[in-house]
């Protein structure tokens, strides 16, 4: 059975690493979620500007810039201000990434490796 609230919930997942997104895609697609996935910060505002997401699942490194920033940027257009954003990261980027999660929008912060069930309680928000 799927989760609650997952079918049909859509899920645009940002990372640099191509193994990573396929990973995150193959695991929250197989949880019933409509899954979107892209290299960089530039190419998920382009893709925001054009489609509708539920969660923005963000690696906090990525290629030009951080996920916090990019967070800001999605929450600076005014159909987005409210869309949660789920933050990953590595454990070197712990404590930028914790001034991050008091900003508005920033649902969840996850420190890699990530299990499955910390995943499904982050993007279940």
């Amino acid at each position: 059975p799927l989760p609650a609230g997952a079918a049909g919930k859509r899920i645009l997942v940002v990372d640099g690493s191509s193994l990573l997104r396929d990973m995150l895609e193959r695991q929250l697609g197989s949880e019933g979620f409509s899954v979107h996935t892209l290299a960089s910060g530039a190419a998920a505002l382009d893709w925001l500007a054009a489609h509708a997401a539920d969660l923005v699942l963000l690696d906090w490194a990525l290629p030009g810039v951080n996920g916090g920033e990019l967070a800001r940027h999605i929450h600076a257009a005014p159909h987005h201000a409210q869309l949660p954003v789920v933050l990953m990261m590595t454990e070197f980027a712990r404590e930028p990434a914790a001034q991050a999660s008091g900003q508005a929008g920033i649902a969840a912060v996850l420190v890699k490796p990530v299990s499955p069930a910390q995943l499904l309680d982050a993007v279940l928000v």
